[in-house]
């Protein structure tokens, strides 16, 4: 009896050369503060999604290679980091209610004293 491959649904996608560009650039984006991991890698791993990710790369990786688009050290490399100094304000944390609470009962107490 022959096992049964079972194949998965796939989807064309036509590309210029330019948006095989833009693609590549997009999954090669580094992040700081080590600069170790891609920001495409980053999301796989958060979504549990590593295997796609590396089979997805390697099909854009054959296809660039096919097209003359450089990859590795002919590419350009890019790292999402801060392009300027960050606003910092500082604010009032609300306080818990039963703190708040606890406030009133101590004020009602001081005005029954009186």
């Amino acid at each position: 009896m022959k096992r049964a491959i079972k194949r998965r649904k796939t989807y064309d996608i036509r590309l210029t050369k330019m948006e095989l560009v833009h693609l590549r650039d997009l999954f090669s984006v580094l992040l700081p503060p080590t600069a170790e991991k891609t920001m495409s890698q980053a999301l796989a791993d958060l979504e549990g999604r590593s295997l796609v990710e590396t089979i997805l790369w390697k099909k854009i990786t054959e296809i660039a290679e096919i097209a003359g688009v450089p990859l590795g050290d002919e590419a350009p490399d890019y790292i999402v980091a801060p392009s300027s100094t960050p606003t910092i304000s500082v604010f009032q944390i609300a306080s818990e209610p039963q703190e708040e609470e606890e406030d009133q009962e101590e004020v009602s107490f001081i005005k029954s004293e009186q």
